[in-house]
């Protein structure tokens, strides 16, 4: 009888599939997932309410918005904690493996000393990231910055959590109470609209339309809440496309730049910068003027003559790079409006600077976190890549060159590889 029940499950999974048109969803699908994969309906998940999958507890059953976990970070990390769904989809690891394009939340726990010219130094794990709240897994508010740093709002550091920047239910243009089409699936890979249908935001990130803690769809908040009253985005997300197997995400194996190895990655639109600027307003800089003594960042921050240096930088000494397979994933830059998109793609910028390639914010920093401070995809305060302060800190509880997303820096670039900034400017 269990068999029979079985093979029917089975073909009743088998029929849906084949009349969806051979789709396979996942959890999200670009939109709101169904209900229960995030809240508990009566409040009483583990049957009292205070016992959530990450192995805290909120206790006497006053989970805000009826969620699965104590706040809305714990919430999202009970699926993107660990290899628990998967490691496409982990945001948090246990050794800093968790290899996707916006970097590890492992990072903000590690606190760990080097030596380096100046003696003993420390790298703080909150200087390491966006510190997300998420108290069922030990993450908890910056304890040095209150408000977002560049930010005119002053978007409250007590206030970060997932639902920050992404939207939970990943509505579009204010979602179909909007009146806006259904989300039949992800805007990060792609994939034309369904006829009828419209698809979501890339990584279901906030567009204009969002209020982070709408109260208009959660309700009355709790004063704990804090979110502000008034704080609305300005940018819409931005476009993107990127691959799912993240596990082979910038040249992760060992394969050295320039050969005909096929790099997953995230290849980026436009829109970065200027999104990230809904909280960090005073560090977009699209003009790059001498006055703002702000790095240009931003849809016009175009690279013009650094192209070719790009394309030509292999290494600190090898400049034999080509367009065709310069671009380096652990530094991206934009595509500009109207590119064709690759997240398999090995082309550098436009030869002679002639395109519309610009440079971004996550040109030098991850979205979530990484293993250096401010969050950057090198170590910028490092003399030789070799010597990066997570590379060489004195006591190591991540796995080999994790940091580095598994590149062996001395055996992909040599010992003597200075820091990344030289991959556009060439001043080694």
């Amino acid at each position: 009888m269990k068999a029979l029940k079985i093979g029917l499950v089975l073909m009743t999974a088998a029929a849906l599939v084949l009349a969806l048109g051979g789709a396979a969803f996942a959890f999200h699908d670009g939109g709101v997932a169904y209900c229960e994969g995030c809240h508990t309906m009566h409040n009483s998940l583990g049957g009292v309410s205070n016992s959530v999958k990450g192995g805290g507890s909120v206790g006497n059953g006053q989970n805000q918005y009826l969620l699965k976990g104590s706040d809305p970070s714990s919430t999202c990390l009970n699926c993107h904690q660990s290899n628990m769904m998967g490691a496409n989809i982990q945001v948090l690891s246990s050794d800093g493996s968790a290899y996707t394009p916006g970097g590890d939340f492992y990072w903000l726990k590690q606190t760990y000393t080097y030596t380096a010219a100046g003696g003993t130094m420390t790298s703080k794990g909150e200087n390491h990231g966006h510190n997300v709240i998420a108290g069922d897994f030990g993450l908890t508010a910056d304890d040095k910055l209150t408000v977002a740093p560049g930010s005119t709002g002053k978007y409250a550091a007590n206030n970060l959590a997932c639902n920050s920047c992404h939207n939970p239910h990943g509505r579009v243009n204010g979602g179909t109470r909007s009146k806006v089409g259904p989300v039949a699936q992800s805007g990060s890979y792609g994939y034309a609209p369904i006829t009828g249908t419209i698809n979501g935001n890339y990584r279901l990130l906030a567009d204009s339309s969002y209020v982070p803690g709408d109260t208009a769809v959660y309700g009355p908040q709790p004063s704990t809440a804090g979110y502000p009253a008034d704080w609305t985005y300005g940018a819409n997300a931005p476009i993107a496309v990127t691959d799912g197997n993240f596990r082979e995400a910038e040249g992760l194996g060992g394969v050295a730049q320039g050969s005909d190895k096929t790099w997953e990655h995230t290849d980026y639109g436009t829109g970065i910068s200027e999104w990230c600027a809904n909280c960090h307003d005073q560090f977009l800089n699209n003009a790059g003027t001498s006055t703002s003594h702000r790095h240009p960042a931003g849809d016009s921050a175009i690279l013009g003559g650094l192209a070719d240096l790009y394309n030509t930088y292999v290494a600190s000494g090898n400049y034999s790079g080509t367009s065709d397979k310069s671009y380096l994933p652990l530094v991206p830059f934009e595509r500009g409006s109207g590119a064709i998109l690759n997240a398999a793609g090995t082309s550098g910028p436009a030869a002679g600077g002639g395109g519309k390639e610009a440079v971004m914010c996550l040109s030098c920093h991850r979205a979530h976190a990484s293993a250096f401070d401010e969050m950057t995809r090198w170590d910028t305060g490092a003399e030789f890549m070799s010597a990066s302060s997570a590379l060489i800190a004195t006591s190591k509880t991540w796995a080999a060159n994790a940091p580095y997303y598994g590149w062996d820096i001395v055996a992909n670039m040599g010992t003597y590889q200075r820091n990344l900034c030289n991959k556009c400017h060439v001043q080694d």
